[in-house]
């Protein structure tokens, strides 16, 4: 019994230790608590400040690769449009001079044949002297008639027409306004979230003053202090009653060591009778 009681005694020690070191880190754990909400709260606000370069920077290098080239051939596309517009223009041009010319060449040969052949009837070449020459001269005049006809030419006016239909899309200033908004999506991403943000703080603050608000309400101290106070009574009650335990324990013995000793006497008594 004796050692039971000591082993009591030891590890309502140990119980009671173990019991005001938890007590007394409670305080320290709460504003430990409080200091990791307030951090994780801050870092929480920092990045919703910079939400336009976290996640708007992020959503724009991912675009810009595939993105940029895609415009890039759009706007080469359309300068290619407006170069061979121009070139389509000015091969039209060209080509309506060149029908002009070639039907004024064509007038001015037939003209100049039909003087000719109006000459070449000139009773002066049914002399002998000019016979053979106006002959010869008469056969050439075919050659008169072989002037090149570019009236058969198509005309380049219905690809114009076509390639102003195109262009009537202003593809280019179409190009710089998605390169405008691809860059503009960091800030755009800042000004769309804007009123989440606002609310999303509003309500960590709110958190974050409710947790405050019930530390401090809370009369943690206090109520750490009567829970000690009531741990260091129930100790003191504990060892307090333990001599008494001890000693019941030895009372529980007395009544076997009278036992014992009667036992002893009762012996004596009858060996002293057998003798005598």
């Amino acid at each position: 019994m004796r050692t039971h009681v000591e082993e009591t005694r030891k590890l309502s020690d140990s119980n009671f230790n173990d019991l005001r070191t938890l007590l007394n880190a409670v305080p320290g754990q709460i504003d430990y608590i409080l200091d990791q909400f307030t951090h994780t709260k801050e870092k929480a606000f920092d990045d919703l400040d910079n939400i336009n370069s976290l996640l708007g920077g992020s959503i724009y290098e991912r675009l810009r690769p595939k993105v940029l080239p895609v415009l890039k051939d759009i706007k080469a596309l359309a300068e290619d449009m407006k170069t061979n517009r121009a070139t389509l223009v000015r091969l039209n041009t060209l080509l309506t001079d060149m029908k002009q010319s070639s039907a004024h060449l064509r007038t001015s040969l037939r003209d100049m044949k039909t003087s000719i052949e109006q000459t070449l009837t000139d009773p002066q070449c049914s002399f002998p002297v000019t016979a053979t020459t106006c002959a010869s001269i008469s056969q050439s005049l075919s050659v008169l008639d072989g002037s090149a006809n570019f009236d058969q030419l198509p005309s380049l006016d219905g690809h114009i027409a076509q390639l102003d239909g195109l262009l009537q899309t202003d593809l280019s200033s179409l190009v710089q306004k998605a390169n405008d908004s691809l860059s503009d999506i960091p800030e755009e991403v800042k000004n769309q979230t804007r009123d989440f943000i606002s609310e999303f703080k509003k309500t960590l603050n709110s958190i974050h003053s409710d947790v405050k608000n019930v530390s401090t309400k809370i009369p943690i101290q206090k109520t750490l202090s009567n829970f000690v106070r009531y741990i260091n009574n129930s100790e003191d009650y504990i060892l307090h009653y333990l001599p008494t335990v001890e000693k019941c324990n030895s009372y529980r013995s007395v009544p076997s060591l009278s036992s014992a000793t009667m036992s002893v006497q009762l012996a004596g008594e009858g060996g002293e009778n057998l003798t005598i």
